[in-house]
């Protein structure tokens, strides 16, 4: 059960840091694809006419960054959660394990003295 557990919660790590990786490359893309700020040509050819589709473009792109940092954000404590939550599942796991691993040798070894000390009767009464 805390094996399927740890799994599961492995799962949505792995989900969360594929997400956050797409959202990394989204931004790296928006920032890549910005404007580089080189109006030479307006001061050469004139200011052009669509300034306003330039405004509403660059305000869309800011809102979508915008969007896509919070997004991020968001993304990354998640994330953080998520790493706490298996790096618990694990540890708790791993404690369970040596817990059932001790009972079972303490089992083996009761059992070996109980056959000693039977043995041990037998050879007394004889």
């Amino acid at each position: 059960r805390a094996r399927d557990e740890l799994g599961r919660a492995q799962e949505k790590l792995d989900e969360s840091l594929r997400e956050e990786k797409r959202v990394r490359e989204e931004l790296q893309a928006l920032a890549e694809g910005k404007d580089d700020g080189d109006d030479d040509d307006d001061e050469l050819f004139g200011d052009d006419d669509d300034d306003d589709d330039d405004d509403e473009g660059k305000k869309a792109k800011k809102a979508q960054k915008s969007n896509l940092q919070n997004h991020l954000s968001t993304i990354s404590e998640l994330l953080q959660e998520r790493a706490e939550r298996v790096a618990l599942l694990g540890s708790k796991l791993k404690d369970a394990e040596e817990r059932t691993a001790t009972t079972s040798s303490s089992v083996s070894a009761d059992a070996a003295s109980a056959e000693s000390a039977r043995e041990s009767a037998r050879k007394m009464c004889r």
